[in-house]
């Protein structure tokens, strides 16, 4: 248990010099131009600016070269006091323990520190307005190969409980249903050289947000861009979205899922990412076995909306826009 004692003092008790904050302002200050040349990462920065302008996601998360500068030790002693609180905290262990020997020692260990502040309450800037999306962008670089990208804002809350898990995981399989690379419209794509292996999706839930984005290099990114809206818009003739193919995607997710439970690491990120939730990952199952066609089909119908959706073309700085 001495490790687990070693983790709460090493997040709760904070040290800040001048010395050592002035190391790792360094450090962070050339990560953050390591990033600004990468054009995946200022491509995917800029469809969140694109899709959230008024939200904090807009605004890299390293902040820049100048804010990190300001920093002080007591601006960082006072934001670990307002929000690296114990009732901010969720400690998740995994593995082969005994359960009441690591609940005393957590509370042994909680009993000698001394809380400084109250904590913060935790603030949620929601974020669902479509009336703010910039619908397209150009954005230039030193690269070889150009870039599309298309964003689509979500116009719903996907909540922490029950209901959300589901709708989360209906919309999940919904782009999978599309635009798996197991379908009809990937090998198509592939085959006609639309799109490469970089092309990819996500579906990203967060509180108060949620997105989905579409990326990959193109010879003619405004060709791939146009087809990802095609699909969209006519998805629910596409043929692979058929009650078979979602039974087909349900198993093989389920396998996937099951087969992580084999990692220790997997269980325990699984379960602190919703902690602060009314489910965790052992809800999983039972909802994707559940899972219905109608249901999916509603879940895309609610994600799609024009309104919402971004296109970004990333293009060589001395290429043409055609």
């Amino acid at each position: 248990m001495h490790n687990v004692e070693i983790l709460l003092d090493f997040v709760q008790d904070p040290y800040f010099t001048d010395a050592t904050v002035a190391k790792e302002q360094g450090i962070i200050g050339q990560e953050i131009q390591m990033y600004d040349d990468d054009p995946g990462w200022r491509a995917y920065t800029s469809v969140l600016a694109n899709l959230y302008p008024n939200h904090p996601l807009s605004q890299d998360i390293a902040g820049t070269v100048a804010s990190i500068s300001e920093i002080t030790p007591d601006i960082l002693r006072a934001m670990h006091a307002a929000f690296y609180h114990p009732t901010n905290m969720v400690l998740t262990v995994v593995g082969n323990f005994d359960a009441d020997e690591l609940i005393r020692v957590v509370a042994d260990n909680q009993a000698g520190k001394a809380e400084v502040v109250a904590p913060q309450d935790r603030i949620t800037h929601s974020d669902y307005d479509l009336s703010v999306v910039q619908p397209y962008s150009v954005k230039r670089m030193d690269i070889v190969r150009p870039k599309g990208y298309v964003g689509l804002k979500g116009a719903t809350s996907i909540g922490e409980d029950a209901a959300g898990l589901r709708l989360e995981l209906a919309t999940r399989l919904f782009l999978e249903l599309i635009f798996g690379d197991s379908g009809h419209t990937y090998a198509d794509w592939y085959d006609t050289g639309v799109i490469d292996d970089t092309f990819g999706y996500e579906f990203t839930v967060g509180r108060g947000y949620n997105f989905a984005l579409f990326s990959g290099d193109a010879t003619d990114p405004n060709r791939m861009t146009n087809a990802i809206m095609q699909a969209l818009h006519g998805f629910e003739d596409n043929p692979d979205v058929n009650a078979d193919r979602l039974a087909r995607l349900v198993k093989a997710s389920l396998g996937k899922y099951f087969a992580s439970l084999n990692s220790l690491e997997t269980i325990a990120n699984q379960l602190a990412s919703r902690a602060f939730g009314t489910t965790n990952m052992f809800d999983y199952p039972a909802i994707m076995a559940d899972m219905r066609l109608d249901e999916v089909v509603a879940a895309g119908r609610q994600l799609v909306n024009d309104d919402g959706v971004t296109i970004l073309h990333m293009l060589p700085a001395t290429e043409e826009e055609a």
